[in-house]
């Protein structure tokens, strides 16, 4: 993957700057961080092995793309932020697909782009990481439809999404036994996408 130039100003910040997620990133270092943002109730604790896993098998899907927010003095990790093209034979997407019917499976999710994971460190929240993450993502993602999955009862995270602009495409939604809820999110990007 060809890195993406984020010396954009709208990307950067004084305490924070956003760089793409690449093969050649410290993985761990990754890994770390990810498994502290995602630190808190409602989430539920997630392995090492099981986080990297899944990132280095994501990488590899079609149109993967994913940005990290880092703290300027020292590099150290703030945020992350990843997805991909949906797609048929995914499980995301079949499962997805079973809950809305063919109808919005052809006209949404048959073109669409599914933001994976984000997630920034509870010390760093509040400082618009998470808000210029989801739009260097939006931005360089190519398809007219950015989808995504948060829990029922993230109510911060819902709020977060609606006040951004996403709307819901399915409530509480199951993927299945053993998982909680789950809304099913949608962004419509301007027809003059990438």
């Amino acid at each position: 993957m060809e890195p993406i130039s984020t010396a954009d100003s709208s990307a950067q910040s004084s305490s924070f700057f956003i760089t793409s997620l690449t093969e050649h990133e410290n993985i761990d270092e990754v890994i770390t961080m990810w498994q502290a943002a995602f630190a808190e109730p409602p989430n539920t604790p997630r392995y090492a092995n099981d986080l990297k896993q899944q990132l280095l098998e994501h990488m590899q899907l079609p149109n993967f793309l994913g940005f990290l927010a880092k703290q300027s003095i020292d590099n150290k990790i703030l945020g992350i932020i990843y997805g991909y093209s949906n797609g048929a034979g995914q499980w995301w997407y079949n499962s997805v697909s079973k809950a809305v019917g063919p109808v919005i499976t052809k006209s949404v999710l048959n073109d669409s782009f599914c933001l994976t994971e984000l997630g920034v460190l509870a010390s760093a929240r509040r400082q618009g990481i998470a808000t210029q993450l989801v739009n260097m993502l939006l931005t360089h993602q190519a398809h007219p439809n950015v989808t995504l999955s948060t829990r029922s009862d993230n109510v911060k995270g819902l709020t977060f999404y609606h006040s951004t602009g996403w709307t819901t495409l399915v409530s509480r939604m199951s993927f299945g036994w053993g998982f909680p809820p789950y809304d099913i999110l949608i962004r419509k990007i301007n027809t003059g996408h990438k």
